[in-house]
């Protein structure tokens, strides 16, 4: 519970950023790269999340990801300060909560569609 309070914070700030700068569909889509890395990979979360690697050592294994995804700054500053608070955990439900709040000031609505075969 609380660990979604402090994700719609973060998803909640990043949406004045991307909004402000004008480019708020690029920031979704950055952070939802940036997280989906994170989910994928495991040998990601044992380097970033592990309390015996140096801050250094993940910010730059960290810098290396953002190269490669092609993160803008906006995106890489959020995964650095996720970092440095220990809340990098939280980065995908961030991008989850930003791309749905991008999504409610589009007035999109996401569906899922089902079909059956015969």
């Amino acid at each position: 519970m609380i660990a979604a309070h402090v994700s719609r914070r973060y998803a909640r700030a990043l949406l004045e950023i991307g909004t402000e700068g004008g480019n708020l569909d690029g920031l979704v889509d950055e952070l939802g790269r940036a997280a989906k890395a994170y989910e994928e990979s495991a040998e990601l979360r044992a380097a970033v999340d592990s309390p015996l690697v140096a801050l250094d050592v993940k910010k730059a294994v960290l810098k290396e990801v953002g190269q490669r995804l092609a993160l803008g700054p906006a995106a890489q500053n959020t995964v650095y300060l996720l970092t440095d608070r220990r809340r990098l955990r939280l980065l995908p439900e961030v991008a989850q909560f930003l791309r749905e709040m991008n999504d409610a000031k589009k007035g999109t609505v996401r569906a899922e569609v089902v079909t059956a075969v015969a």
